[in-house]
């Protein structure tokens, strides 16, 4: 019997790293997960040659990306793997990324609280949604056909939007691919523009079925070298965008993402409503203050408000 899937995992020989792999094999069993690290002569993980390198040491028909940082849910890595099997060979995941409060909670109240907290406008536990993310299904032989993933690129940054537009236009996807040269990030993963949020259309499958990946909270140092890098690849993306125009077989498919969304949940007999929350434009510190004095008012002035102003009794 063949392997399930193939799981490339980009990581580096840490403590956390180490840890999520640990974890992982305690809760699927050993055996299931199959990772490959791939370095350069720098201590700086070059993780689109990682990913190239871990992909050819296998014959796995689906591979499956994600970085390490990523939740271990078997559950939810098979769902991508088989929604890429039913549909044309590839297949996306909406990312939460918690809080740090977030990674306590996941673990003690699970994954569907969290999802159900933020759609009913509770942010406690997720700082950002990202549509779209890295963590995607395909075919092995379709990660080539496209091209792999482009060396260029090193550090932080672009390397997976730059390979996710050639799946895209490889699987021939109805993305208006005039507009990717729009560089512009978000606060709402349905109000984005851009390249960005053509390939967030490429996830919102997923969103409606509910296989979401979670991204666990840690502290990041910008001025990491690492992170510094993302410029550079930057500019790198930016010189590249033209080729991808001219690549495209695509017609102008120019329709926004949220029509594109509220289209989809009406396929899927889906209110578009109950999911508003992700229309939500404003800074994320202040809809979390805003949960903090909910709480302070819940806990302690409602409490003795109550107390208060009932009336007593003769």
């Amino acid at each position: 019997m063949g392997t399930e899937f193939f799981l490339i995992v980009a990581y580096s020989h840490d403590k956390e790293s180490e840890k999520w792999l640990k974890d992982g094999e305690n809760t699927w069993g050993r055996g299931v997960l199959e990772t490959v690290p791939v370095f350069g002569t720098s201590s700086m993980p070059e993780l689109a040659r990682l990913r190239n390198e871990a992909v050819k040491k296998t014959d796995a028909e689906y591979i499956l990306l994600l970085d390490v940082d990523i939740l271990a849910d078997i559950d939810t890595f098979r769902e991508l793997v088989k929604d890429a099997k039913q549909g044309d060979g590839f297949s996306m995941a909406p990312c939460f990324y918690l809080t740090n409060s977030g990674n306590g909670r996941i673990k003690k109240y699970g994954k569907k609280i969290i999802i159900k907290e933020y759609l009913n406008f509770s942010f406690d536990s997720v700082m950002h949604v990202a549509m779209p993310s890295s963590v995607v299904s395909m075919k092995r032989e379709d990660y080539w056909a496209a091209g792999g993933f482009c060396e260029k690129y090193n550090g932080h940054g672009y390397e997976d939007f730059d390979f996710l537009i050639r799946m895209a236009i490889y699987k021939n996807r109805p993305l208006n691919y005039n507009v990717i040269d729009v560089d512009e990030t978000y606060r709402s993963p349905l109000l984005s523009i851009g390249f960005r949020a053509e390939l967030a259309k490429l996830c919102v499958n997923n969103l409606l079925d509910g296989n979401i990946v979670f991204h666990l909270y840690h502290d990041k140092n910008k001025r990491d070298f690492y992170y510094k890098k993302r410029e550079n690849n930057k500019l790198i993306f930016k010189n590249r965008i033209d080729a991808f125009k001219e690549i495209s077989l695509n017609d102008e498919f120019d329709i926004s993402l949220v029509e594109y969304f509220i289209k989809f949940c009406k396929e899927k007999n889906k209110n578009y409503i109950d999911y508003s929350s992700l229309f939500d434009a404003r800074p994320r510190h202040h809809l979390v203050k805003i949960n903090f004095l909910k709480r302070i008012f819940k806990v302690s002035i409602l409490p003795y408000l109550s107390a208060t102003l009932a009336p007593t009794q003769k």
